[in-house]
C-alpha cells in the first residue's frame, strides 16, 4: 500500500463513494441494487446531493449542483451520480444482483462517484430507506393473530360478533331527513309569488262540494281567522307558510298525522277572505 491509501483513509472522513451507498441501502432493506437505483431516482436523491469525482490529482471535487428552472428542480453540471443510477435501472432489472461486485460494469464508475457523507446520512429519504423494515407488517400481522389466539388450523372457523343495527336511531333519522324535505318544499313554494301558489285553486262557496254544513264552515274559517291574528307569525294570505310554522307547532304537542299543506291551503284563502270582509 502506498500514499493513495492515505489519501482514501482521509477521504473516507467525508465522503461515501455509492459504491458503498448503493451496497449499503441494498443489505440494509434486502434490496437488489435495481430496487436501490430505483428508489434513489424517483426521490431525486441524484439531485439533493450533489455529485463528486476524482480529478487528477486524486482531489474528490464537485461536479453538479441544484438548478431551478420554470418551478422544476434539476441539476446542472456533470452528474456521474445520475448516469450511474440510469445505467443500474437499464442494465440489472432481471439479474436481482444484491450488491455491486468487485469486478463487475458498474464498479469503476460507483468507486469514482461521491456523495457527502454528512448529506447522505441526513438526507430525509437514505433515512427512511434505512429505517425501513420489510417484516414490520408480517409482525403486526401475526401479533394480531396471537391477541386473539387464533391457531392456522382453525383460523376459517373463528367467528366475529355482528354488531346490533340501531333501528331506533335509524327512524329518528329518516324522520329527521323526511321533515326537513318536506319543509324545504313548503319553503320553495312560499318563494313563488302569491297569484302563482293559488292557481288552480277555486275558493268554493259552503253550497259547492262541501262536506260541513254552511255554519259549521263559516265558524271553522271565523275561528282560524282569529287564531292567526293572535299568533304573531302566522299570515293566512300565505298558506304555505303559515302551515309550516303549524306543523312544526303539531309535532312539538304530539299530533300526528297533521293535514298537509294542500289539506288546509282552501281554509286559510278562506279565512284571509273573512278577515279582508
Amino acid at each position: 500500500m502506498g500514499l493513495l491509501h492515505l489519501i482514501n483513509t482521509e477521504n473516507d472522513k467525508n465522503y461515501i463513494s455509492l459504491f458503498e451507498a448503493i451496497n449499503l441501502l441494498a443489505k440494509k432493506t434486502g434490496s437488489d441494487i435495481y430496487e436501490v437505483a430505483t428508489y434513489l431516482l424517483n426521490k431525486d436523491v441524484h439531485i439533493q446531493l450533489y455529485s463528486h469525482t476524482r480529478d487528477s490529482c486524486y482531489k474528490i471535487v464537485q461536479t453538479s449542483s441544484i438548478a431551478y428552472s420554470g418551478g422544476d428542480i434539476s441539476w446542472c453540471g456533470d452528474n456521474d451520480a445520475f448516469e450511474l443510477l440510469r445505467q443500474i435501472t437499464e442494465t440489472e432489472k432481471n439479474f436481482s444482483a444484491k450488491s455491486i461486485s468487485e469486478y463487475g460494469k458498474n464498479t469503476d464508475l460507483s468507486k469514482s462517484t461521491f456523495w457527502n457523507k454528512q448529506e447522505f446520512f441526513n438526507n430525509e429519504s437514505i433515512v427512511a430507506a434505512i429505517n425501513y423494515n420489510p417484516n414490520k407488517f408480517i409482525d403486526e400481522l401475526d401479533g394480531f393473530f396471537d391477541d386473539i389466539n387464533v391457531q392456522d388450523d382453525n383460523i376459517d372457523n373463528y367467528w366475529i360478533e355482528p354488531i346490533e343495527p340501531d333501528y331506533e336511531a335509524w327512524e329518528k333519522i329518516d324522520k329527521y331527513l323526511t321533515e326537513e324535505y318536506e319543509l324545504d318544499q313548503a319553503q320553495e313554494r312560499i318563494k313563488q309569488p302569491e297569484d302563482e301558489q293559488n292557481i288552480g285553486l277555486e275558493i268554493q262557496s259552503s253550497n259547492d262540494k262541501s262536506k260541513l254544513a254552511t255554519r259549521e264552515e263559516n265558524n271553522i274559517i271565523k275561528v282560524l281567522a282569529v287564531l292567526a291574528d293572535m299568533s304573531a307569525g302566522i299570515d293566512v294570505s300565505k298558506p304555505y307558510e303559515a302551515h309550516g310554522i303549524m306543523d312544526r307547532k303539531a309535532q312539538l304537542l304530539g299530533i300526528e298525522k297533521f293535514p298537509s299543506d294542500e289539506s288546509i291551503k282552501k281554509w286559510f284563502l278562506k279565512a284571509n277572505e273573512c278577515k279582508k270582509s
